[in-house]
């Protein structure tokens, strides 16, 4: 297991946090919304191609709606 200096493993921390990627915004792009859901970005596209997830595109760009990710997050089992 690779140990990273902890100021750097920080650093990576907050970039990838959800704080960094604005949870107050309505919508996300791929790797936001992955970020958001806590999954990688070929996992939610994945969801979307099983129809599990709303996505929307503007030209060429998918993007979700947060009421749409929250709406998946809901959906989910608890154990």
């Amino acid at each position: 297991m690779i140990r990273l200096d902890p100021k750097l493993e920080q650093a990576i921390v907050s970039a990838v946090s959800p704080e960094a990627i604005g949870r107050d915004k309505r919508a996300y792009t791929v790797h936001e919304a992955a970020i958001y859901i806590g999954r990688s970005d070929s996992f939610l596209r994945q969801l979307k191609r099983d129809n599990k997830i709303v996505a929307r595109r503007d030209g060429k760009l998918l993007i979700f709606f947060r009421e749409d990710l929250d709406d998946y997050l809901d959906s989910l089992k608890v154990d």
